[in-house]
C-alpha cells in the first residue's frame, strides 16, 4: 500500500478530478460533496502517475473503434462502442447520431427514437438529429406531423440542406401534398441539379399534377444522368410507378425489371411489378413476384394484400382467406407497433415538465412505464433512479443504477450516483469514522455542498456530522494536500 499525495492550490475545485462530478453535481446539484467523497474513495493512477508512478496508458478511440466495426458490417459491436463514445461526449451531435444510427441497424429504432427526442429537448437546433428523428417520426413513431415539422425547421436553420429538401419532399409526397412535394424537391435539384434520383422524385411529383410534359422530360434527363445501380434502382422505381399511374403496363413492367437486375432483393420492386403483372391478368407470374416480395419483408403487408387480390380474382377462395389473415395479423402488429411508438412519445414528453416542478413521483410513474414498455432504453434507468432518491426509496434507486450501468457500465456519471447512493447506506466506505482520516482537507465547495436533502443521503446524525466536517473544511484558505491509500 503506498501513500499518494495530490497538491491542490487555493481556488481551485475537486470537480476538476473528473468531469462526470461537474455533470452529476449538474444533474442533481445536492449530491455534489457526496460525489466528491466517493471520486476520493477511488483510487486514481493517473494522478498518481504524475507524482513519479508509471505513465497511464492512452484512452481507447471508441468512435475510431466504432467505425472499423460497421466497416466489418458488425453493428452490434459497433453499437456498443459507440454507446461509450456518447456517454464520453453527452452533447456531441457525431456521438448521438452515430449510436442512434448503430440503434436502428440492430433492430432498436424506438431507442434512437427516445435518445434523440431527449437530445433534442436540449439542443434543439441540430440539423443532424432533427432529420435522422424526423425518419424515425415518419416511420416506426408512425408521426408524420412531427417529422414535418422536424424537416420544416432543417430547412429553415440551413436553406442549403440538400438532404432535409429531398426528405421533406418524399413526406409530402406520401401524405398526398404534391405541390408542396414540387416545391421541396425543385428547392432539392437547385442544390444538386445533377442528382438522378431527386430529379426522377421532382418528375414524379409533377406527374401528380397538371405538369405530365414537365414529368416526362424529367424521367429523361434523371434517366441520363443515373450512373450506378443504386441510382438506377431509384430512377427506375420512380419511373415504374408513372408508367403504372399511366396504364402503361409492359413498359412499368421493364422498369421493375431494370431494379431488380440492380438489386435482385429488392422488394418493393418485386411488389410493384407484380401489381403491374396482375393488371396484365398474367397471375402466376404475378403470384410469384408477390410471393418473392413476402419471403424478402415478411412484415410488409402490401404483398400479403395483393396476393389475396390475385386469389380472388382467380376465384380461389381458400388461398385468398388465408392471406386475409395473414393481412390482419401484420396490421394488428403494425397498429401495436405504432401505438407503442406514441405511447413512448408521449411519456417522454410530459416527464420532463414533471422533472422541471419536482414532482418527483408522478414522473417515476412515466419512467417505470417507459422501461415497461421499452426495456432497452437505458437511459430512463438514470432518471429513474434519480426519482427514486429523490423520493427516499434507496433500494429502489440502487437497483435502478445498478440497471443503467449494465448497459452503461463506464459511464462515469452512473457510478458517481451509484457511489452517492452507497454513501447514504454507509457502505461506500468501510467505517464512518475514517472519513476523516481518508479525507484530510476539503476546500471551498460551493453553498449549495452544505445542505444536502437527509432523506436521501443518510440518517440525519450523520449528515450533521458531515455538515459540521464540510464547514471546517471550507474555512481554510491555504494550500493543502489531499490523502488516500491506493493499493
Amino acid at each position: 500500500m503506498g501513500l499518494v499525495l495530490i497538491p491542490f492550490f487555493y481556488g481551485y475545485n475537486l470537480a476538476v478530478i473528473n468531469p462526470a462530478i461537474s455533470r452529476a453535481a449538474h444533474r442533481n446539484p445536492a449530491v455534489f460533496p457526496a460525489c466528491v467523497f466517493w471520486v476520493l474513495s477511488i483510487p486514481c493512477f493517473g494522478l498518481a502517475s504524475q507524482s513519479g508512478g508509471p505513465t497511464a496508458a492512452a484512452p481507447p478511440d471508441h468512435r475510431a473503434l466504432g467505425m472499423d466495426l460497421v466497416a466489418k458490417n458488425q453493428w452490434r459491436e459497433a453499437e456498443k462502442e459507440y454507446r461509450i463514445y456518447r456517454n464520453e461526449k453527452p452533447d456531441s451531435v457525431d456521438a448521438i447520431v452515430l449510436h442512434a444510427q448503430s440503434l436502428i441497424e440492430i433492430g432498436q429504432p424506438f431507442d434512437a427514437a427516445l435518445e434523440l427526442q431527449k437530445f433534442l429537448r436540449s439542443h434543439p437546433d441540430s440539423p443532424r438529429v432533427l432529420e435522422l428523428h424526423a425518419v424515425l417520426a415518419s416511420g416506426p413513431l408512425h408521426d408524420g406531423s412531427g417529422a414535418e415539422a422536424d424537416l420544416e425547421k432543417c430547412v429553415k436553420l440551413d436553406p442549403k440542406d440538400f438532404f432535409a429538401w429531398k426528405s421533406l419532399g418524399d413526406l409530402y409526397l406520401d401524405q398526398g401534398k404534391d405541390d408542396d412535394a414540387v416545391r421541396s424537391y425543385l428547392a432539392a435539384v437547385n442544390l444538386h441539379p445533377r442528382d438522378p434520383i431527386v430529379v426522377a422524385s421532382l418528375a414524379y411529383a409533377r406527374s401528380r399534377t397538371s405538369a405530365q410534359d414537365d414529368a416526362a422530360a424529367g424521367f429523361k434527363e434523371a434517366a441520363r444522368l443515373e450512373q450506378n445501380s443504386r441510382e438506377v434502382v431509384g430512377v427506375q422505381t420512380l419511373y415504374g410507378r408513372y408508367l403504372l399511374d399511366q396504364g402503361k403496363r409492359e413498359l412499368a413492367v421493364d422498369a421493375f425489371s431494370k431494379v431488380l437486375n440492380a438489386d435482385h432483393d429488392s422488394s418493393e420492386a418485386l411488389t410493384w411489378r407484380a401489381e403491374a403483372y396482375a393488371d396484365l391478368e398474367e397471375f402466376s407470374k404475378a403470384e410469384a413476384d408477390a410471393q418473392a416480395a413476402l419471403h424478402r419483408s415478411p412484415n410488409d403487408k402490401r404483398p400479403a394484400l395483393l396476393l389475396v387480390k390475385i386469389y380472388r380474382q382467380q376465384r380461389m377462395t381458400e388461398k385468398a382467406e388465408e392471406y386475409a389473415e395473414i393481412v390482419q395479423k401484420l396490421a394488428a402488429a403494425e397498429d401495436s407497433h405504432y401505438a407503442m411508438g406514441r405511447t413512448l412519445r408521449d411519456n417522454l414528453g410530459e416527464v420532463e415538465p414533471l422533472l422541471l416542478k419536482g414532482d418527483y413521483q408522478e414522473a417515476a410513474v412515466r419512467y417505470e412505464a417507459i422501461v415497461k414498455t421499452l426495456p432497452t432504453f437505458y437511459e430512463a434507468y438514470f432518471d429513474l433512479g434519480m426519482c427514486y432518491g429523490q423520493l427516499g426509496r434507496l433500494p429502489e434507486a440502487e437497483a435502478a443504477f445498478r440497471k443503467y450501468l449494465s448497459f452503461q457500465p463506464a459511464s462515469a456519471d452512473g457510478r458517481a450516483s451509484l457511489g452517492v447512493l452507497l454513501l447514504a447506506e454507509g457502505r461506500g466506505l468501510r467505517r464512518s469514522r475514517n472519513w476523516k482520516k481518508r479525507y484530510r482537507l476539503i476546500h471551498r465547495l460551493p453553498r449549495h455542498a452544505r445542505t444536502l436533502p437527509a432523506n436521501i443521503y443518510g440518517s440525519r446524525r450523520r449528515m450533521r456530522r458531515l455538515r459540521c466536517f464540510v464547514r471546517q473544511r471550507a474555512k481554510r484558505t491555504s494550500r493543502f494536500c489531499c490523502c488516500w491509500r491506493s493499493p
